[in-house]
């Protein structure tokens, strides 16, 4: 487990961790500005074939599911943060709808397993959306702990290639960063 930990910590060497739950704190549900698009944030990285099999493993276990060799890993995220555009938007289930769409047709285009992964703390309002569909799964605490770890941004994704190579990038609308990352081998 501590491999795990030091493994994952490697994902995170440029971001400041934020522990605060925004519960007394101002939401910030402007997309476009200025705190918003400093919440953005996309990290790369690679990991050896070992640490790679480590976190392989962890994941399996934590998404209780089998990884084919070969696959990649597309991991979608969502928790409550100070910057989340989606409180206001009246369009939660389209918006969710489309998340979903284009996670699959990404995975599917590139031979990855897709995951939808919330946070216990998610705002009221989003939350009613995932616990609709049923393809959202509760975070245990793993993810938020060891890979989501920025609370600035409510949506993010962690992808893992069988090469050991990773994004973890947060900000809404940001799949063409999935799609560029899918086309750099």
């Amino acid at each position: 487990m501590k491999r795990l930990i030091f493994c994952l910590m490697i994902i995170y060497p440029t971001f400041v961790i934020s522990q605060t739950l925004f519960k007394d704190k101002k939401v910030n549900t402007k997309p476009l500005s200025k705190e918003y698009l400093l919440s953005r944030k996309v990290s790369y990285g690679k990991f050896t074939s070992d640490e790679y099999l480590i976190i392989k493993k962890e994941l399996e276990k934590e998404l209780n599911i089998k990884i084919q060799e070969g696959k990649s890993i597309f991991i979608n995220y969502q928790q409550s943060a100070a910057n989340c555009s989606l409180l206001k938007d009246k369009n939660l289930e389209t918006y969710y709808y489309n998340m979903i769409k284009i996670s699959n047709d990404i995975s599917k285009k590139n031979n990855a397993l897709d995951f939808f992964i919330y946070k216990k703390d998610l705002f009221p309002n989003l939350k009613i959306y995932v616990e609709k569909n049923k393809i959202f799964i509760q975070d245990s605490g793993f993810f938020s702990e060891n890979i989501f770890k920025d609370q600035e941004n409510c949506d993010a994704f962690f992808i893992l290639k069988p090469n050991g190579k990773f994004i973890l990038n947060y900000g809404t609308d940001s799949y063409h960063n999935a799609s560029d990352f899918f086309e750099n081998k």
